[in-house]
């Protein structure tokens, strides 16, 4: 019953016991480590994005529901208060250039059929003052086990 290492996905921690009856510790030391390494896989992500100067995105098309992260707000110049979980792809709609959005919306229906794997386009938005700004949208659509799109993702 003396000290043992633990490895569990690839990171290894020290501990003082190793006895049949300790196994559910063992579990939640297992998850502790997981957890561990998915909250620094998403710290190196938002590094890396904050690096681009990118937000994420996240569309739930059964819902309607869109989840910006804070960057995607400032740059789509949406209102931070409503914390980016509580709009609506036709919230984003309302700020592009009004000459643009036939354009965008059939790109956006072009990929809820299925036939693309991933999109890249620019369009321009709105602000507040009028002014108009140009924005890079990329994404991938998220298919369910019918093979019907579920969600599209992606980064402005």
């Amino acid at each position: 019953m003396g000290d043992k290492v633990v490895s569990c996905n690839g990171i290894v921690k020290r501990v003082d016991f190793w006895a049949e009856e300790k196994q559910p510790v063992l579990q939640v030391l297992c998850n502790s480590i997981a957890s561990e390494s998915i909250i620094q896989a998403n710290e190196r992500y938002s590094i890396a994005l904050a690096s681009l100067g990118a937000g994420v995105w996240d569309w739930d098309i059964e819902t309607d529901s869109v989840v910006f992260s804070s960057d995607c707000l400032a740059i789509l110049n949406l209102p931070l208060d409503k914390g980016g979980e509580h709009f609506t792809i036709h919230d984003w709609f309302k700020i592009i250039c009004s000459e643009e959005l036939p354009v965008i919306q059939r790109l956006f229906s072009v990929v809820l059929t299925g036939k693309l794997s991933k999109f890249d386009f620019e369009h321009r938005i709105i602000n507040s003052e009028g002014n108009h700004r140009w924005v890079s949208v990329r994404g991938k659509p998220i298919f369910n086990d019918m093979k019907v799109v579920v969600r599209l993702v992606g980064s402005i």
